[in-house]
């Protein structure tokens, strides 16, 4: 019977192997035809075995596993009653029961088995990672914690810029840690020692007026400091060792871009551990925040105090000054009270002075025409020196007068069509003999195609007298001066007239060139002033350019010079410029002072 299963059953086994979808129930089927055949079931279990910690090690689904057996019975019914008369296929049935039952029994006592180590082996996980779950909360909490204190200095460092109040709150908020039971910020001084600044914690009272020389070698602050890193405080040698008892502190170094500005000191208890890393790595984010706070206060500070330094600079300086310009006052008002004495004394001086110059200069015409005079040539000769002293004193008198004139703005013009042209040519001959002495050549332009001006032709030609004598004195011998003018067009079809007096005379520094039209300015030594119209650097009394000057700006005109410098070696000359309008904006008429006697040219 035995035989006839096997041979029977492999070969129907071997046709429906393709139905149940698995070789396992090829294998199975063997080690079940073994066990009946020689009665033993090792093999037969320990495949069963095998199966399901391999189908369990895969999540096999272990209904499928103990179906094996069943399927099993099922098919073989159906393959035995196909093969064998009812009576062999029962006795067949009864013979595989027992065996089938005790694969069953093997497949749940094996899974049992598994699932048990498996189960084991689960609770194990859940528990570590249980513990790893309570350790992320705890570590997830101090993260919290510590944000938040550095939240909460962030906020307080940047709502004060008060040094002490903002250690405080920093100090206070690294003591609040349950690691931390002390903490001192050290601040370094403007005398190279570290001085604590705040103090947080159980007895901060004896940390109070600590100092510790930069100097000094063997302190954790120091050594923080110079390495910029943070340091412990060692058991032995340490020169703070006595103020922090054995406690296990940590420093901190304040760091900015450029110095060091001081340290921040965590302590614990004797018996706690040594600040393990997160600890460290918090201290450390709040001592950076605490250098940025504590340099931009210390910056403030400075400010304000160099602000109130200033300050009382300023009020000092105001005060200095507010008595220098009551000074300037007082002395403004002398020196108008002095200018109006003077040009009031001119004034008189002038007029008193004409008086018995008319005199002498009447009496002399008189012994001019006497024929005893004429007869005798040395007494010609004084008296034309007397004459022509008197000229020369009336023109002093008169230019004195002018002065007095323009200083009081009572200058008064007549302006009438004036020939420019005519005027220079007047001046030309007027100046002939100087220049002929000088043997100085004068070149003029052609004033053919220039307008008539409304212009005061007297005062227009003392303007242009004194520029030609200016030139004439300044001009070393042998050399040239050359008149010249053009029209310019202005705004508003306003048109002006240009007339430029040049010389190759010996120039003008930059710095006199505007004060040479100021009254009684000299631009030499007035030790060496010599006198003389057309002498060569011949002296005057300093009034023709400022006569000049005043009348020009009567007309509504400009005057300046232009000169590269004064070199008396290489004469780089001069350039005076006279701009006139065409048609004044003058219509007074003059009230001039009265002549004696009109002067004649020289």
């Amino acid at each position: 019977m035995a035989e006839l299963m096997r041979k029977g059953g492999l070969e129907s086994l071997g046709r429906t192997t393709r139905d149940l979808r698995h070789h396992v129930f090829l294998i199975y089927y063997d080690r079940l035809c073994q066990a009946v055949v020689t009665g033993e079931t090792d093999e037969m279990d320990g495949m069963l075995r095998n199966l399901v910690r391999e189908r369990v090690g895969q999540n096999y689904d272990i209904r499928q596993i103990l179906q094996f057996p069943l399927e099993l019975k099922s098919t073989l019914w159906r393959l035995i009653s196909q093969e064998f008369a009812p009576a062999d296929a029962q006795e067949v049935l009864d013979l595989l029961d027992p065996i089938l039952d005790h694969s069953t029994g093997v497949l749940v006592e094996a899974y049992a088995q598994v699932t048990e180590a498996a189960l084991n082996e689960r609770v194990d996980e859940l528990e570590f990672l249980t513990q790893r779950l309570a350790q992320a909360g705890e570590e997830r909490e101090r993260a919290f914690r510590q944000l938040h204190s550095l939240y909460t200095i962030s906020r307080t460092v940047s709502s004060t810029l008060d040094i002490r109040e903002m250690l405080g709150a920093i100090a206070s908020n690294l003591v609040a840690h349950p690691a931390v039971d002390r903490c001192s910020i050290w601040l370094v001084t403007s005398e190279d020692t570290l001085r604590v600044g705040v103090c947080k914690g159980q007895g901060e009272s004896d940390m109070a007026d600590v100092t510790l020389p930069l100097s000094t070698s063997s302190s954790f602050l120091t050594r923080a400091l110079r390495t910029r890193k943070r340091q412990r405080l060692s058991s032995q040698g340490d020169a703070l060792a006595s103020i922090f008892d054995g406690h296990t502190a940590m420093a901190i170094p304040m760091l900015s871009e450029t110095r060091p500005l001081g340290v921040v000191v965590i302590e614990a208890e004797p018996q706690a551990v040594s600040f393990d890393s997160s600890i460290a790595s918090f201290v450390q984010a709040a001592t950076e925040q605490a250098a940025v706070a504590l340099e931009n206060a210390q910056l403030y500070t400075r400010i304000t105090r160099f602000n109130q330094d200033l300050e009382e600079k300023v009020r000092q300086r105001t005060s200095e000054l507010e008595e220098i310009n009551k000074e300037q006052e007082r002395t403004n008002r002398d020196l108008e009270r002095l200018g109006r004495t003077m040009s009031d004394f001119i004034n008189i001086a002038a007029h008193e002075l004409k008086t018995p110059l008319t005199l002498i200069h009447g009496y002399s015409n008189i012994l001019q025409d006497d024929s005893t005079i004429r007869g005798n040539p040395m007494l010609v000769k004084i008296l034309g020196g007397i004459i022509k002293g008197g000229e020369r004193l009336y023109d002093i008198i008169e230019k004195m007068i002018d002065v007095s004139m323009i200083d009081g703005q009572i200058l008064h013009l007549c302006p009438a069509p004036t020939s420019v042209g005519n005027l220079v040519h007047t001046l030309a001959d007027k100046n002939a003999q100087a220049l002929q002495e000088r043997r100085l050549a004068l070149l003029l332009g052609d004033f053919r195609e220039l307008p008539y001006i409304e212009a005061d032709s007297q005062r227009l030609f003392q303007v242009f007298d004194n520029l030609l004598l200016n030139a004439i004195k300044y001009t070393p011998d042998g050399g040239s001066i050359e008149i010249d003018a053009w029209t310019l067009e202005g705004e508003a079809e306003e048109e002006w007239v240009e007339v430029v007096f040049a010389d190759s005379g010996i120039g003008i520094d930059i710095e006199h060139q505007e004060r040479i039209f100021e009254k009684f300015y000299q631009t030499g030594r007035v030790a060496l002033h010599s006198s003389g119209k057309t002498k060569f650097k011949g002296g005057g009394p300093g009034l023709g350019l400022a006569i000049a000057k005043g009348i020009v700006d009567a007309h509504g005109g400009k005057i300046w010079v232009k000169s590269e410098r004064h070199d008396e070696q290489t004469c780089p000359g001069s350039q005076f410029h006279v701009v006139l309008p065409v048609k004044s904006p003058i219509r007074t008429v003059e009230v001039r002072s009265p002549f004696s006697y009109a002067p004649t040219s020289d």
